[in-house]
């Protein structure tokens, strides 16, 4: 395995510790952006332009201390998979508009609105199955192990 590989594997294994956010509020956002688009150059501003709209009632959830599991690490062949412990939930997730969501990311502002083309994604990934939503969606629920994050 490559150096660089192992000290990214280091890194997101500790920033996806519990005890890192408690000094700074993360938000997640779901956005209809494909898996294959969503790459490291992909800053907040442009993954909130394809999360639904803040105008169709859409908001961002404050995560406080996500609790991730590895469920394929880095002696495995291929790159070291981490899914999301418990669900995470959207009363109503928007009041009009509809929406086949595929991606997430952790991002640090609550708005779209607020979203500076300078902010940086702290992670992101894709959801292990697509979600439509709709006005006529009352709730929206990610379930346990449906947020992937993959480092490579």
């Amino acid at each position: 395995m490559p150096v660089s590989q192992r000290m990214e594997e280091k890194l997101l294994e500790a920033l996806l510790s519990k005890a890192n956010y408690t000094a700074t509020k993360q938000y997640i956002g779901l956005a209809t952006m494909k898996p294959s688009e969503l790459t490291k150059s992909v800053t907040a501003k442009v993954f909130g332009e394809k999360e639904p709209k803040e105008t169709d009632g859409w908001v961002r959830i404050e995560v406080d201390g996500p609790e991730w599991e590895m469920v394929k690490g880095e002696g495995e062949t291929g790159p070291t998979i981490w899914v999301n412990k418990k669900p995470i939930v959207w009363k109503p997730p928007v009041t009009k508009g509809s929406y086949t969501l595929e991606t997430f990311a952790l991002v640090p502002k609550s708005k779209q609105s607020e979203d500076e083309a300078a902010d940086a994604i702290s992670f992101f990934g894709r959801l292990t199955t697509a979600v439509s939503i709709s006005a006529t969606t009352t709730e929206l629920t990610i379930p346990a192990k449906q947020l992937e994050l993959t480092a490579e």
